[in-house]
């Protein structure tokens, strides 16, 4: 498996309802280069090496998913506050 990270759905999709926040390689990035992408647990997610990616937030209080890590996850974070002094905020309608 060539992914970073691949999550799929469990029996009750409404468990997998998630907001993810993905933007492209690079290395000069900010946080206009982030977009959102809500998941209503149909489908899984399947994040591509190389592609920024911060946790995934549940839409409900919890959320259960199966996960499966690709062989080697070098994760690097950003601190947008240290980094830019600013968090990411998207605006949603769900």
């Amino acid at each position: 498996m060539s992914c970073t990270l691949c999550l799929s759905t469990l029996p009750k999709a409404s468990e997998f309802a998630i907001i993810c926040a993905l933007a492209l390689s690079g290395d000069d990035i900010h946080p206009k280069d982030f977009k959102a992408f809500y998941f209503d647990g149909s489908m899984g997610l399947y994040i591509h090496p190389y592609v920024w990616h911060d946790a995934v937030f549940p839409i409900s209080k919890s959320a259960r998913f199966k996960g499966k890590q690709g062989k080697v996850h070098a994760r690097v974070s950003v601190d947008f506050v240290k980094e830019f002094n600013s968090y990411l905020k998207f605006k949603t309608s769900l």
